[in-house]
Formats: structure tokens, C-alpha cells, sequence
């Protein structure tokens, strides 16, 4: 195929955005329909254009870039991350790979990148519920819980503004009680704009009335599609804020504070997020139940905790599953993330045959378990003919695509199992079917000594 061909074929591509540039300014001499779309330009608004104008990175940090491809020819296999800017100003994120090539006879730059703004929406979300809880489970003071998740939310997670504010009863508008954003400037302007939530005003029809008024997350994924986030738009455009999200935070069963959070990517609170942030709406809701109260709420805690590696480990996941070149590399990677973040004692992937089991992938922290795994292989290659391997989670899983966990495997486990459960400690178990295609293809088991 000639290179002709090739770049044909990926100028009509409906899912990566190519561009070619030349020249140690980068102008851009190429673009295909895919990224014009994805930044809100034309094409002719592209072409000439240098590739510093829709990069949100230090333009020394992105002269080296080009210099290593125009006048070194160094081509890159790596996967490598930046953020776009889109014509309205908005935030894209993006994994890339550049190559040196000759395009008309000159020296060029070709960069071949895919939109991962989805994916980075989820893990800011993963990343924020795992701060949060932590800080949930160690904080006792309402003034400096709901401080630091203003700070967590801009400074650790990457939010543009987190604000927290309560509703003035008598005057209906949202008074801010913790703010924290990107810059000095932001904050002045947000101390001193005008919300209420009042709908027959027109500060008050936004998303901080709708979360008060429902007691609802409300979600704005792009600011300039609502009609109701119109009265601010000045602002909006001034510190480019593409979507929102307000979050009503309850205490004494009734809205205290509304959480309001910005963020310069368009998209990054819409529904498909919404079972997250309503998540964080419960956690932060609980924790101001548990100051007021002022009690030992020790299982709700553990589950807090639980809660902060569960979104943790999904952090981690999401980052391994971007990062993985392919199937054998992200399954090879799993388990690790499992013992390292979910704090599994053992984590290993299984292939489960008529009267076999064998292990492709594993991660365990010491050789007993590696030694229990041994045994249970064996004992499954040769099994009794009395053995129900109905009763056994990491079969079922496999058989049944659907998650089995026990909590006591002395209690509740396989009796065929119990002298191995006790004789090398393992109390709990977790089997989640890996499936392709609609199709179980492994199990992944989760085993801890703790109950």
C-alpha cells in the first residue's frame, strides 16, 4: 500500500484525527474532517495555522516537540498525552503518536491522535470519590471537610472552581461558604456574582436552583446549550467554563449547602457520569450526618474506606487500560492492580476447563497463598466425584457472567475447600467473569485473609 493510500484512508477516519505540520512554527498543511469536528473549526481555519494555537501546553515545552521531528527526524511509538484547545476555548483530551515523514517534498511532522476525554472525565470522577472518602473517614470538623473537598476537587482532581454555599432563606440567593478555584481572579468574580434560587428571576433558573429545588444532581455538560446558565454567560466565556455540575448536599434530611463545581471540558458532567456524582452527593451528605452527630459510626466508616480503594483501584484500572497496548498486556497488568490498591491478598486470572484450572495471570503477596493456589489446581485437575462445583464462586462466575463474593469462606465457603481456606488463612473470596465478545473467556479471583 503506498503512502498515498494510507493517509486516504486515515483522512476519512471517523474516529482518530489526523494533522500534518511543517516547519519549526508547526503550520498545519493538513487536517482530516474528524479533528476539525472534535475542535469546532473548519478546515480552512486549520490549514495554515500553527499546531502552538490548539495545544494547552508551554509553547517551549512544544517547540522541542516539533524541532525533534523536522530537523531530527526522531518518530514517536509511545503513547503521549496533551490537551487540546477547541475553537471556543474548551479543554480536549487526547493520546497521540508523531512520526517524521516527507509530505509534498518537505520535511513534516504527522500526528495520528485518539479523543480520550471520556476516559479522563471518569477518572477525575474515580480519582475525586477516592480523595473524598479518605478524607471523609479522617475529618471530624464540617468547616474543614467541606474546605478541603473545594481544595481536592481543583488543586488534586483538576476542576477548574469548586465552590460550597448555602441558601439564604429570606433572600433566596446562594451565599458561598468555601471556595476554591484556579486562580485569584476567578474567585473574586465568583464571591460577587449573582445565583439565587428563585425561578422567577433570571439568576435563578441555573443549576444551583435546580439542585436545590429537586434536592437532585444537576448536570450542565455544556454551558452555551442551556438556556437556564444564559445570565452568566459574560463569565463563562471570560474564565471558559464549559460545563457544570451543582451537587445539593443534605443534612437533617433537608438541602444545607449546594455544591457547584466548573470545568473548562465541555462534556465532563454529563448523564453518563451522573451514578458517580450522586455517589459523591451520599458520601458527603454522610459525613456531615456523622459530625452532627458526633458517634462512632465504625461500619459505615470501614465501608467508607472500602469504598475509597474500590474508586481507587478503578482509577488505576482505567489508567492500566489506557495505557495497555494490547489484550495479553492489560491482562498480565490486572491482578497487580488488584493486590496494589485493592489490597487483595491475592489476585489471579483463571481459565476454567471441565476438570482443570489453569492461572495465566497472577499477583499474590506471599508463598502461602502461592502455595494454596498450587494445591487448589491440583485438587481441581483431579476432583472427587462428589465435588458440586456449583458451590465454588470463581466456577459459577464463569459459568453464570455474574460477580459471587463470600465474606466467610469457613462459614459459607465449598465444604470441599474448607481444610485449605483454614489451613492457609483465606477467609474471603471474589470471582468477576472476564467477558469478550459476550463471551466468558476468564475468571477473576480475588482472595484476602481478612473477613
Amino acid at each position: 500500500m503506498k503512502d498515498s493510500q494510507i493517509l486516504d484512508i486515515l483522512a476519512n477516519s471517523p474516529v482518530v484525527g489526523v494533522y500534518i505540520y511543517q516547519g519549526l512554527d508547526g503550520r498545519i498543511v493538513f487536517v482530516n474532517d474528524y479533528l476539525a469536528n472534535l475542535l469546532g473549526y473548519k478546515k480552512d481555519e486549520l490549514l495554515g495555522k500553527s499546531l502552538f494555537d490548539i495545544y494547552a501546553h508551554d509553547k517551549k515545552e512544544l517547540q522541542g516537540y516539533v524541532y525533534s521531528r523536522i530537523k531530527k527526524g526522531i518518530s514517536s511509538s509511545e503513547r503521549l498525552d496533551f490537551t487540546l484547545l477547541s475553537k471556543d476555548g474548551s479543554l480536549v483530551y487526547v493520546e497521540e503518536f508523531a512520526y517524521s515523514i516527507d509530505y509534498n517534498g518537505e520535511p513534516s511532522g504527522l500526528v495520528i491522535l485518539v479523543n480520550r476525554t471520556k476516559e479522563k472525565s471518569f477518572e477525575k470522577l474515580f480519582y475525586a470519590l477516592s480523595k473524598i472518602n479518605q478524607l471523609i473517614v479522617i475529618t471530624e470538623n464540617e468547616k474543614e471537610l467541606l474546605t478541603r473537598i473545594c481544595d481536592i476537587l481543583v488543586d488534586d482532581v483538576g476542576y477548574s472552581t469548586a465552590t460550597v454555599g448555602s441558601i439564604n432563606e429570606a433572600t433566596k440567593l446562594y451565599e458561598i461558604q468555601y471556595i476554591k478555584s484556579i486562580s485569584n481572579d476567578v474567585e473574586s468574580v465568583l464571591k460577587n456574582i449573582v445565583i439565587s434560587v428563585d425561578p422567577s428571576k433570571p439568576y435563578g433558573r441555573g443549576s444551583v436552583s435546580r439542585a436545590y429545588r429537586t434536592g437532585r444532581v444537576s448536570l450542565v455538560p455544556d454551558v452555551a446549550e442551556d438556556a437556564d446558565m444564559r445570565y452568566w454567560r459574560k463569565e463563562q466565556e471570560l474564565f471558559g467554563v464549559r460545563s457544570v455540575c451543582s451537587i445539593p448536599i443534605f443534612k437533617n434530611n433537608a438541602v444545607k449547602y449546594v455544591l457547584l463545581i466548573h470545568d473548562n471540558v465541555k462534556g465532563s458532567f454529563s448523564q453518563e457520569f451522573l451514578h458517580l456524582l450522586e455517589e459523591l452527593q451520599v458520601d458527603i451528605s454522610f459525613a456531615l450526618e456523622k459530625i452532627e452527630k458526633n458517634k462512632t459510626l465504625i461500619e459505615q466508616e470501614e465501608q467508607l474506606e472500602i469504598q475509597s480503594r474500590i474508586y481507587n483501584t478503578l482509577y488505576h484500572l482505567n489508567r492500566v487500560a489506557m495505557e495497555s497496548q494490547d489484550e495479553n498486556e492489560f491482562l498480565n497488568r490486572l491482578p497487580g492492580v488488584f493486590t496494589e490498591y485493592m489490597d487483595a491478598d491475592a489476585a489471579f486470572i483463571a481459565q476454567v476447563g471441565e476438570n482443570s484450572l489453569t492461572v495465566p495471570y497472577k499477583s499474590v503477596k506471599d508463598s502461602s497463598i502461592e502455595e494454596f493456589l498450587n494445591v487448589v489446581q491440583k485438587f481441581l485437575n483431579n476432583p472427587p466425584q462428589t465435588l458440586d462445583k456449583n458451590k465454588i464462586p470463581f466456577i459459577k462466575a464463569f459459568r453464570r457472567k455474574r460477580v459471587y463474593m463470600v465474606n466467610d469462606l469457613l462459614k459459607n465457603g465449598s465444604p470441599a475447600f474448607k481444610p485449605y481456606h483454614e489451613l492457609y488463612n483465606i477467609n474471603s473470596c471474589c470471582a468477576l467473569p472476564v467477558i469478550k465478545k459476550n463471551k466468558v473467556i476468564y475468571s477473576l479471583i480475588l482472595l484476602s485473609k481478612h473477613k
